[in-house]
């Protein structure tokens, strides 16, 4: 037989190799959504009573179309909607979809149905709609009871010759007149002390138990007794001020301050300056830097930073600012840099972030910068509104606006518009424009946006203006 070869051994089957196991991948991370940047509508309601004795003949009060005109021309809308108690669910309901902010200008006694009324304005603000004021501020300021907890409430009285009353607009004195008066007239006559009662105002307030709720316009009266002058009534209940157009003005900037500032803002400015300088106080500061500081926190409630500006920590300064601060002031003066264009490429980089210049670089470097009257007259304007009037003869004396109208008025049509148009993306706050006389009225000579000087008695009117500014360049009027 033939031999035959061994049969070839059979390969043992090579196991699969074992799937490598992916280590898992961690879940992507979720990041919370940003909240969304709230926007204003810029609209508020103005609500009247159907009857009443305050009323004109085209059924109106008399300050309440100069007010919605004043809106209006801040690029706001403004509706009047006279409060019936049938139609109160479908105004609730309008005023929730349609406006901001709501504005109460309903004299008391007029409504049957007061209580609902109130009700329903509680309703409103719980639902997010600014009250302008809030019902508790109208029922504290006009109890007679309450106010007589203020009785001790005293002030000295040096520019003050005796009884005298103050219109006020949130926190800022508008208007002053003694017994008898039938117009009001500007506060700067008695400016040491109004800047005494306005820094007590936040206490009074809780006094009356109103928190932070102050009225929108209301009237304060001091009587002469004992030691000074004594807080001796208040009165929210529809001040009227139709004949004076500054005023219903400075009613409609408020209205857009106080709606844009809880909805929109930090509340938070910062103060540029820089180590010494011949404009110093013993404290290292500017004179003006600390009397502002307190009433942007005392009076107008907003927290403010005094930042000593270095070449070398511009960026941080710049990057700090961003974050922080809605608006930035420059108290600097030009011969205390040492280098110029680099704080201002600072300052635009900041106004480029959507930080608020006060005033920005590009009204600083075209700022005259000596101090000397050019001309016959010097207009102090504090934002968008003169304060004074300075005359070249009497440079100690300052005149309220409505002694030098025409000056004023022209002021306020040429140089106003140039700084607060629609294209300016910056604001000063405290400026002056110089101005001579001409054949035809006047010329400006000077403008100066650049670290003007004012009084310590003048911060309060200073800060309600950088609030006002701010206010009203972030919502857009």
């Amino acid at each position: 037989p033939v031999a035959q070869a061994p049969p070839e051994p059979v390969p043992e089957p090579v196991p699969e190799p074992e799937p490598v196991k992916e280590e898992p991948k961690p879940e992507p991370v979720k990041e919370a959504p940003k909240p969304k940047k709230p926007e204003l509508k810029r609209s508020a309601v103005i609500f009247e009573g159907v009857d009443g004795p305050d009323k004109g003949i085209d059924g109106f009060r008399k300050d309440t179309l100069p007010i919605v005109d004043a809106l209006r021309a801040r690029g706001w809308n403004a509706e009047v909607i006279f409060y019936v108690p049938e139609r109160k669910d479908a105004i609730f309901k309008h005023v929730i979809e349609t406006a901001d902010a709501f504005v109460h200008r309903i004299s008391p006694g007029t409504l049957a149905d007061e209580a609902e009324y109130f009700s329903m304005l509680r309703d409103l603000s719980g639902k997010g709609i600014v009250a302008l004021p809030h019902p508790d501020a109208i029922q504290a300021y006009c109890d007679t009871a309450a106010v007589g907890k203020l009785k001790d409430t005293k002030y000295s009285f040096e520019d003050v010759s005796g009884e005298i009353s103050v219109c006020f607009v949130n926190k800022t004195p508008v208007g002053v007149k003694g017994p008898g008066a039938s117009s009001w007239e500007s506060p700067v006559s008695c400016i040491k002390f109004l800047s005494k009662v306005v820094p007590d105002l936040s206490s009074i307030n809780e006094k009356l138990g109103c928190g932070a709720c102050l009225p929108l316009v209301f009237c304060a009266k001091f009587t002469p007794t004992d030691g000074g002058l004594c807080l001796s009534s208040l009165d929210c209940a529809c001040v009227s001020f139709a004949e004076d157009v500054e005023i219903c003005e400075m009613v409609a900037n408020e209205i857009i301050c106080k709606t844009t500032e809880e909805k929109l803002l930090k509340k938070n400015v910062v103060i540029l300056e820089v180590s010494g300088g011949s404009d110093k106080g013993p404290d290292g500061f500017r004179k003006d830097t600390i009397p502002l500081c307190d009433c942007l926190t005392e009076v107008q409630g907003w927290t403010v930073e005094v930042v000593f500006y270095t070449p070398e920590l511009k960026d941080k300064i710049c990057e700090h600012v961003l974050a922080t601060a809605d608006a930035f002031i420059h108290r600097i003066s030009p011969a205390n840099l040492t280098d110029e264009k680099a704080y201002f490429d600072m300052l635009k980089k900041l106004e480029d972030g959507g930080v608020l210049g006060l005033p920005g670089a590009e009204a600083l470097q075209a700022s005259a910068s000596d101090t000397s009257i050019d001309g016959e007259c010097r207009v102090l304007m504090f934002g968008e509104m003169p304060f004074a009037v300075i005359m070249a003869s009497n440079s100690s004396k300052l005149l309220h606006p409505s002694k030098c109208k025409e000056v004023c008025l022209f002021v306020r049509g040429t140089e106003v518009e140039k700084y607060f148009g629609e294209k300016c993306t910056s604001r000063p706050v405290v400026w002056t424009v110089d101005c001579k006389k001409t054949a035809d009225g006047f010329s400006v000579s000077k403008v100066n946006t650049c670290c003007v000087d004012f009084e310590s008695p003048h911060s309060v009117f200073v800060a309600g203006t950088v609030r006002r500014v701010v206010c009203g360049m972030k919502s857009g009027a």
